[in-house]
């Protein structure tokens, strides 16, 4: 089996979305033997990036050698992707080599016809709260709804947010799996006290069945 994880929220220096891709490729890394699959990582430049030619991943992911770089950046292929037919992302497609599964990991999924395909929703806050965001983040709706026609499956981070995924988006709640967000801190990293003795940021990786 061959999997796909989207490690475009990487960023030279990474926190949030960035920071629990990190730690979810380093998890899949480490079960790809044990679990007998393929990891591969998509990496898309920004457009500040894409514009001056380059495409160069950043330095956090540089450990990784099975990357397809698109080379388009994410808001050009949103563009793409309400086109009839996508033709452009049919082309694009064949960099990935044909995954199993293709895991979008922030609000979006590539198209992929060939693939189960995954994404990420850690909350819909722009959603409830559309006054207390920036423009950017505002247009986080149309894209989710826009990728929503070919998700196979919703990964969130609560039951709280797959209840306003279920009701706001009308995704079946069959779609939609609740992973919690894993703790910064290892286990043999806390005392009897429960006091950490050195922090180390680790993440669990989600489990799929047919």
């Amino acid at each position: 089996m061959r999997i796909v994880v989207e490690a475009t929220p990487v960023l030279p220096k990474p926190s949030g979305v960035g920071l629990y891709v990190l730690n979810l490729l380093a998890a899949l890394a480490s079960l790809q033997e044990s679990e007998a699959f393929e990891l591969g990582l998509a990496y898309q430049p920004s457009l500040k990036n894409w514009l001056r030619g380059n495409l160069a991943v950043p330095e956090g992911l540089a450990q990784y050698n099975n990357i397809a770089v698109l080379p388009l950046p994410v808001r050009l292929l949103n563009l793409l992707a309400q086109l009839p037919g996508q033709p452009l992302l049919a082309q694009l497609e064949h960099r990935f080599g044909t995954p199993d599964i293709y895991h979008g990991t922030n609000y979006a999924v590539y198209p992929c016809r060939r693939s189960l395909r995954v994404m990420n929703i850690y909350d819909l806050s722009f959603i409830r709260y559309p006054d207390y965001v920036t423009a950017v983040v505002r247009t986080y709706t149309q894209r989710v709804r826009l990728c929503l026609a070919w998700t196979d499956l919703v990964i969130t981070i609560s039951e709280s947010s797959k209840r306003d995924v279920v009701e706001f988006l009308g995704v079946s709640p069959e779609r939609v799996w609740v992973t919690p967000l894993a703790s910064r801190y290892a286990v043999d990293a806390l005392g009897n006290s429960g006091e950490t003795k050195s922090p180390m940021i680790w993440a669990i990786a989600p489990t799929f069945s047919s």
